[in-house]
């Protein structure tokens, strides 16, 4: 059953609740009568659920999910090994501050070498299970954030104590809890790398020795960090950086000049800073929770001079090949007719806006190209790459069905304009290998089939963008067969006038395991559905309402004007939408185990038809929008939103006071002032 809590009561008492689901333990002192009045300190005790969750991984690659002991790290003819740990269930809200955290292991054999290790967990919204495969573990993306631990002995088997316990893990645990995908009772996975040995009690020992993570969090934000001050003042990539100030352990993020860098807390006041390859010069900056600080100063990146085009090179192809991994190609604006090929290296393409930040040159830098061949191709080979700042255009008066960016790889495409191929921006391929894509801040506009394509087994954030007037769908997501999770997130789009759905989610022939979370969306106007679910392959868009089984939750949303609004979704939430001006369906087989709860569901031509609608919570009172999709002052969806919404005992919806301006939160796309 869904529970939800409003952000107002008239209960002035304190509770205190334990709540106890197998090896989870949360432990909460809340104020019934505000949800978010002030910082609520929680602790949380999750332990190793299954034997396949803590495994280890020889210097080979070979891995191992049912030994009786963790080895952290050396082990015989295995070398050096790498050590998972995945903890299920991690009930800890979005946007909570990790106030402490460790990992409790017990002594499994007497063991005195010297041994040092890192702590890192698995940068995902949620850590998918360990399997036989090959490095299942190395493979994985880790977080920026890592703790050093040197370990005294450990002469007593079966101790649990301090010597036992991991130092404070607090950063490394924000920087998943902090990413836009996460949801409570999610799983995260700690990986331990190193060299010695500390022989520790896994699962297949017993209960009540395997290892055990603690956190402590808030459910607000927290402070502001500070930067104070950084030495040395300049370094070339991979030299390192100190980096003073304040309130710094809860670091998300910290970039130099933008691109993003590892780092390591030392202390609350300081963090050691690994100068990035491919860093331009720039301010340092760090991010947690309680919000940004940046440096007065800029760090200078030391031989690392971008590639200028036409300055150093005379095309962008040249620049292109002249680059090294890990170097940055900026292009001056002008207009520049070549088909671009990014493969064998990991670049950053873009235009002066990098260096700037002057959204002016976005729209004077322009790769525009006869359709005979993609806008620009970043192969296999160019994962982790980078396009900034460009416009990407067909020739006008001339058609073809190419696309505009065509990537199979992992990219990062951002701040860019794309105008008139066949998909705008196409990543990802079907054939069994997994992709990473990140979408951000760009126009897509004029194609003739969609805004942005995404395939095979692609996990992806795609955040504000505009995606518009395309052919056929704002975005389509086809779910080839991967058993493996991967996470999709999409937020903050305005995704209007496309020819057939804003979203199009395809299901493949065989078993997927995709989760979505669909937020803060303004999907307006399009042809057929708002979000229309498809399956056996099939992506003209007929309304079946697909019983798809991955989870979407929908939350906050603006549908307004589509044929459809949502359709279809056996495992489907929807919270605090308005679905509006649909011309025949606002929901339509949203059934199973779906829910829609908090909605506005009014001026459509049917409301809903065999969908799971809680009535009791649904407002059908026209919305009254503005024509940009905010609300009018006088709009029924003001304040009519829950704060707080479980489902199937994870948390779907928890916001803070400060997230919304009335008593409650609004229905929709946008939270009004008023």
């Amino acid at each position: 059953m869904a529970r939800t809590r409003q952000a107002r009561s008239t209960n002035p008492r304190w509770r205190f609740v334990a709540l106890i689901a197998g090896s989870v333990l949360v432990s909460q002192a809340f104020a019934p009568s505000a949800i978010s009045a002030a910082d609520v300190p929680q602790l949380l005790d999750v332990s190793i659920a299954t034997g396949a969750d803590d495994a280890e991984e020889s210097s080979v690659g070979v891995m191992s999910l049912a030994s009786t002991d963790l080895e952290l790290v050396a082990d015989g003819t295995r070398g050096n090994q790498v050590i998972g740990m995945r903890f299920t269930g991690v009930a800890i809200p979005p946007g909570a501050t990790i106030t402490a955290s460790s990992v409790q292991f017990t002594t499994d054999e007497a063991t005195s070498d010297p041994t040092t290790v890192s702590i890192q967990a698995q940068d995902a919204d949620t850590a998918e299970a360990f399997t036989g495969a090959n490095f299942n573990i190395s493979a994985r993306t880790r977080t920026s954030a890592a703790v050093a631990w040197s370990p005294l002995a450990w002469p007593t088997v079966g101790a649990a104590g301090a010597d036992q316990r991991t130092p404070d893990l607090s950063s490394v645990v924000q920087a998943v809890v902090a990413r836009s995908g996460w949801v409570s009772g999610n799983a995260l996975a700690i990986i331990i790398t190193g060299t010695g040995h500390r022989v520790a009690s896994s699962y297949e020992k017993g209960t009540t020795v395997r290892a055990r993570l603690h956190v402590e969090f808030t459910t607000t934000g927290g402070a502001v960090p500070t930067v104070t001050s950084f030495s040395p003042a300049s370094g070339p990539p991979g030299s390192s950086v100190t980096v003073l100030g304040s309130r710094l352990s809860s670091a998300t993020r910290v970039t130099i000049g933008g691109t993003s860098a590892a780092y390591s807390v030392i202390s609350d006041g300081e963090l050691r800073v690994t100068v990035p390859a491919g860093a331009v010069s720039g301010p340092i900056q760090v991010t947690s929770p309680g919000g940004v600080a940046t440096s007065t100063s800029s760090f200078t990146v030391e031989g690392a001079r971008p590639i200028r085009v036409p300055q150093d090179q005379p095309t962008i192809q040249a620049g292109v090949n002249a680059a090294t991994n890990g170097a940055t190609v900026i292009v001056s604006p002008g207009q520049y007719a070549e088909h671009v090929v990014i493969d064998n290296k990991a670049i950053t393409l873009g235009s002066e806006f990098l260096l700037s930040g002057d959204r002016a040159v976005i729209d004077t830098t322009i790769i525009q190209v006869d359709p005979t061949s993609a806008g620009i191709t970043i192969g296999p080979g160019g994962s982790g790459s980078a396009v900034v700042g460009l416009t990407i255009r067909v020739t006008p008066g001339t058609s073809g069905v190419v696309d505009g960016i065509h990537a199979p790889a992992s990219v990062r495409v951002t701040d860019s304009h794309i105008i008139g191929f066949d998909d705008g921006i196409d990543i990802g391929e079907v054939n069994g290998l997994t992709y990473s894509a990140e979408v951000r801040n760009n126009i897509v506009e004029g194609g003739t089939d969609d805004g942005v394509d995404l395939d095979g087994a692609t996990s992806a954030v795609v955040e504000g963008n505009t995606l518009r007037n395309n052919h056929e769908d704002g975005i389509e997501i086809r779910l080839s067969d991967f058993t493996a999770r991967r996470d999709i997130l999409i937020t903050g789009n305005t995704i209007a006038t496309n020819g057939q759905d804003g979203i199009q989610v395809i299901d493949e022939l065989g078993a997927s395991d995709r989760s979505f979370r669909i937020e803060r969306n303004l999907i307006d106007t399009n042809g057929r559905a708002g979000i229309g679910l498809m399956d056996g392959g099939q992506s003209g868009e007929d309304y079946r309402a697909a019983s798809l089984l991955d989870p979407f939750t929908i939350v906050n949303n603006t549908f307004r004007g589509n044929n459809h609004g949502l359709s279809g979704g056996d495992n489907v939430v929807a919270v605090n939408n308005i679905v509006t001006g649909s011309t025949n369906l606002g929901l339509k087989g949203v059934d199973g185990t779906s829910i829609a709860a908090f909605n506005l569901v009014a001026g459509n031509g049917t409301a809903a038809q065999s969908s799971n609608v809680d009535s009791a919570t649904t407002v059908t009172a026209l919305p009254l929008l503005n024509a940009d999709g905010t609300l009018s002052s006088t709009s029924p969806a003001i304040d009519m939103g829950t704060a707080w919404y479980e489902r199937g005992g994870a948390t779907v919806v928890a916001m803070t006071a400060a997230q919304f301006a009335g008593a409650a939160p609004d229905l929709g796309a946008r939270e009004s002032t008023f």
